[in-house]
């Protein structure tokens, strides 16, 4: 399969996190639309997030809640 899923977690206790995640763009295109889909805190899953380039990085918006971890999948 070509979709690419994201995984990121978040090591501090306190603050959640929100980080601009690379993306393949061989595989990816601005605009698309990810879904979380498990997330340690259950109010995270279901979100959606889309890609977006920062220079010549297209990257993907993602929040993670403190001490945790979640997915994203494209849509």
């Amino acid at each position: 399969s070509q979709d690419e899923m994201v995984m990121a977690m978040n090591s501090h206790i306190e603050k959640d996190l929100k980080v601009d995640v690379p993306l393949d763009p061989g595989i990816n295109k601005e605009g698309e639309e990810f879904r979380c889909i498990y997330s340690s805190e259950a109010s995270f899953e279901g979100t959606v997030v889309v890609s977006f380039s920062i220079g010549e990085r297209l990257v993907l918006p993602v929040n993670v809640p403190k001490h945790g971890c979640v997915i994203y999948s494209k849509r």
